[in-house]
């Protein structure tokens, strides 16, 4: 269904939270800690992959880096 909403809705950015969304809209299986903060573009939108919440819950010292993360989000959408 995923897919299907994707498609209905057009978005122009997605942000996945966490490697199994991030592999999920990807088919790219490249670990999450690698990926995140880039730019994927894919079909007519692009995918910023960063971490999911309960990993921050586990691992607070992350959030800098999710914080970069929605500050590239932020820079694109300024665009």
């Amino acid at each position: 269904y995923l897919m299907k909403h994707i498609e209905l809705i057009k978005p122009i950015l997605i942000v996945s939270l966490g490697a199994t969304a991030y592999h999920y809209l990807t088919s790219d299986d490249t670990d999450i800690s690698i990926v995140r903060c880039t730019v994927h573009k894919q079909n007519d939108y692009t995918i910023i992959p960063t971490y999911h919440p309960s990993y921050l819950l586990r691992n607070p010292s992350a959030k800098k880096e999710v914080f970069d993360d929605l500050l590239k989000l932020k820079e694109l959408m300024g665009n």
